[in-house]
């Protein structure tokens, strides 16, 4: 499957409006979830052997977004786990994930592949709510909570790879 034979979207084609001018959360002992990738390297929607895209490019709060990795190259890839991934929302500051989470633990991921043979690898259906960007594997909150405003989708385990969409609230 070539990325030209990919069903959705990658990014709305209009610019943003005006990026959110910061995330601050009031939650003591509050820690945002780093990047997790080099910021300066994200390609939208194709890397050359994964594509990843989205059913819509502009969402109203509590809608479902269905996200969809793919692997098209010809070959078995090894990939990381499914939950690896940011939701960033375009700050003045840049792109900031929404999430983190609370108390003195550091950000832990389990070093683990996945064999991802051509074709649909993974696909997330998340409900666009505090409680709906969170995966069940992490102890996430999001602070301050979702506002409208451009946001992006990063997974990133070996070439991070992004697809955006606005959300309305």
């Amino acid at each position: 499957m070539t990325e030209r034979q990919l069903s959705g979207h990658i990014r709305p084609a209009e610019s943003p409006e005006s990026p959110v001018k910061e995330l601050s959360c009031e939650k003591g002992n509050f820690t945002r979830h780093p990047p997790m990738y080099d910021e300066g390297s994200v390609p939208w929607g194709d890397t050359g052997y994964v594509s990843l895209r989205i059913d819509g490019t502009a969402f109203e709060y509590g809608d479902t977004a269905q996200i969809t990795l793919t692997n098209t190259s010809d070959s078995t890839l090894t990939l990381g786990l499914k939950y690896l991934y940011q939701i960033e929302l375009l700050t003045e500051d840049g792109w900031q994930d929404v999430r983190g989470q609370t108390g003195d633990d550091e950000f832990q991921y389990v070093d683990m592949g996945t064999e991802a043979a051509p074709g649909q690898v993974f696909e997330w259906s998340l409900r666009l709510t505090e409680e709906g960007v969170v995966p069940d594997e992490k102890d996430f909150t999001v602070c301050p909570e979702l506002v409208s405003g451009r946001y992006r989708f990063v997974y990133w385990t070996v070439t991070p790879v992004a697809v955006a969409f606005d959300l309305q609230k």
